[in-house]
């Protein structure tokens, strides 16, 4: 097949033609719904009229993949069991026994990914690579095609012991930022880390932050969403994940313990995956077992859950970005936060701040919340405000900026023979 050059996509006025942008698998393989996949497919979507999408997949489970504007139908969709398999039963090792189904589902759709993958980049119809993850897999083949790195944070580099010794994220991300011609960090915070942690220069590195995918439910989803579903008339709300260490989840129950058990009509609810052996012995250990609940979520049922919470918390000792604090703020939720890298970058005078390394830091800001109704609707107003910085729109467009930079960095004087 003929290399791609500057000329062969289609026309455009600006730029003499549209580039072709080749993105892999890998993300699309690991995650079902989480921000790193959320923030590619808002890339697809939103990109019609600037860049070309060429997405290396032929299978995949993730639902924002397979309800995408632009790429609906053209995923073949894997069947994966979902927490309600076993006949819907709870049952103390749950969550694990599905994680070990679904890896071992999922792996030969794995396999044929990643070589559709390397066929795509070997055939070379494209005029940049943007990988979705941190695998270096496809360098050899690559060559010399400008690459573009998104940076979501430098978890791996500051807390290595969250993860497993053979894990190595931390190793390829550097090798990628190094063989990149331009690097995409989702925050400045996220840009000092990657500065000061992998020596790279400033200049190489563009900040372009993330937009909010989801919306404040309007009186009659409301009143869909109450039929079906049963919520406390109050509670703290915790999204996402809180496997690892880093997302502090253990600490921050034990903060807010004492208030759970005092408040006859207050709980805690929480989204992402089943409750784990360790989550639920903690709780026990706690007296608050009956407090606390989960709930999955798909984004109807998440902005719902976010609209009606008393407060939501986001206790993380580090995050790239903070995509759930534009969530909180989009669906009109109070936002209790971290005071740490990125959150208040995102949220600035639109949240009450606690130390996430200090029981009563987090207690004493979770409860001055909870008491004070006039602070929340303030926090309400000074988040639906905040939030009006935050664009998918500004996001894509910033990122085609990227792509035609890298390209003219990399390829600079193209010709009919490149």
């Amino acid at each position: 097949m003929p290399t791609r050059t500057a000329t062969s996509g289609r026309l455009c006025a600006a730029e003499g033609f549209v580039m072709k942008i080749l993105y892999d698998n890998q993300i699309f393989n690991m995650q079902r719904f989480g921000g790193i996949s959320r923030y590619f497919v808002e890339l697809f979507d939103g990109s019609p009229e600037l860049f070309e999408v060429a997405l290396s997949l032929r299978c995949s489970d993730n639902l924002y993949l397979l309800n995408s504007r632009r790429l609906q139908g053209k995923i073949r969709e894997i069947a994966v069991p979902s927490p309600s398999f076993c006949g819907g039963f709870s049952f103390p090792g749950k969550s694990f026994l599905l994680h070990l189904r679904n890896k071992y589902h999922t792996h030969s759709h794995k396999r044929t990914n990643r070589l559709h993958t390397e066929t795509m980049v070997r055939e070379g119809d494209f005029d940049l690579f943007h990988p979705t993850y941190y695998s270096t897999y496809y360098l050899e083949p690559l060559r010399d095609k400008p690459l573009v790195l998104t940076v979501h944070d430098m978890i791996h580099e500051l807390f290595p012991d969250d993860f497993r010794k053979r894990n190595l994220t931390a190793r390829w991300k550097k090798e990628l930022a190094v063989k990149a011609a331009r690097i995409i960090a989702i925050s400045e915070n996220t840009k000092r880390d990657m500065v000061r942690l992998l020596d790279l220069p400033t200049e190489k590195i563009d900040v372009i932050p993330h937009g909010c995918s989801l919306r404040r439910p309007d009186a009659s989803e409301n009143a869909a969403f109450a039929r079906k579903t049963s919520l406390p008339s109050r509670y703290i709300l915790f999204t996402g994940s809180r496997k690892t260490k880093y997302k502090n989840f253990l600490p921050f129950l034990n903060a807010i313990a004492d208030r759970l058990r005092e408040e006859r009509d207050l709980y805690l609810v929480c989204t992402g995956e089943p409750f784990r052996l360790k989550e639920i012995a903690r709780f026990d250990m706690l007296g608050i077992r009956s407090k606390v609940r989960h709930y999955e979520a798909d984004d109807a049922m998440l902005a719902y859950l976010y609209s009606k919470a008393t407060l939501f918390a986001f206790p993380s000792l580090y995050e790239g970005f903070g995509l759930p604090i534009l969530e909180a703020f989009e669906c009109g939720c109070p936002a209790v936060l971290s005071n740490t890298s990125s959150f208040p970058e995102v949220a600035a005078e639109a949240a009450v701040y606690f130390d996430p390394n200090n029981t009563e830091s987090m207690r004493e800001a979770v409860v001055r919340t909870l008491d004070d109704p006039d602070l929340r609707q303030h926090l309400i107003a000074a988040g639906a405000e905040r939030t009006k910085r935050f664009s998918w729109k500004k996001t894509v467009a910033l990122t085609a900026e990227t792509y035609r930079a890298a390209i003219h960095a990399k390829n600079s004087g193209y010709t009919e023979n490149h």
